[in-house]
């Protein structure tokens, strides 16, 4: 559980930093206006803010049993749920964000 959790975080810190270095203009290709790259730069957003919510949707089950499901060794898994949760929100929160700059982003600059 802790590695799923651990990809899906480090998949939205590459989302997030690849925003940022947009932003700052560094990785600017020759002859690319920097309004157009930091538009691309939300798609990168939103697709690894996609890829790590799907990442939890598949272990929804596992952190939140059901009160009729049977968790063989699924003890303990009550500690997770905070960070299921916030990480989930992010997820969400950072995939409206790579759509809006995705749309929006070379009027951003």
């Amino acid at each position: 559980m802790k590695i799923i959790f651990s990809v899906s975080f480090v998949l939205l810190l590459i989302g997030l930093a690849f925003v940022a270095c947009s932003y700052n203009g560094l990785l600017l290709p020759q002859e690319e206006a920097i309004g157009k790259w930091f538009q691309r730069s939300g798609t990168v957003l939103t697709v690894t803010a996609l890829v790590s919510d799907f990442l939890l949707a598949l272990n929804l089950h596992t952190v939140f049993p059901g009160k009729n499901t049977v968790t063989a060794g699924g003890q303990g898994y009550e500690a997770y749920q905070p960070i299921f949760v916030v990480l989930g929100a992010a997820s969400l929160i950072l995939t409206v964000a790579g759509a809006v700059i995705s749309g929006f982003g070379d009027l951003f600059l």
